[in-house]
């Protein structure tokens, strides 16, 4: 067993559910998932069906938390270091909150 909490980022897809399935496995306390919602194309995050992710973290009991394409700019980025930058700015701005409410927070 680990010290600390988990955070998964979890899309709802097939690679999000099965790196979930095989921390659950091997008994991390997964905490909660972190689903981006990106409003088009992405280099970063899952895109299709992400709205459903929400169905899926209520089946297995672990809150999610909805990060949603507002909270990121990747649209005016020229580059793609930049929209990389720029998608992954909401992400960790919310896992520095959700490290104030888990106990050690870590990823997963």
């Amino acid at each position: 067993m680990t010290d600390g909490q988990w955070v998964s980022l979890f899309s709802g897809g097939k690679d999000s559910s099965w790196a979930l399935y095989r921390a659950l496995e091997e008994g991390l306390d997964v905490a909660r998932l972190v689903t981006v919602h990106p409003e088009s194309d992405s280099y970063m995050y899952h895109v299709p069906a992400t709205r459903l992710a929400g169905f899926a973290a209520e089946s297995i009991g672990i809150p999610l938390v909805d990060v949603e394409p507002g909270d990121f700019d990747a649209a005016n980025a020229t580059a793609s270091g930049e929209q990389g930058d720029a998608e992954l700015e909401p992400l960790e701005a919310a896992l520095a909150a959700l490290a104030d409410d888990l106990d050690g927070a870590s990823g997963a």
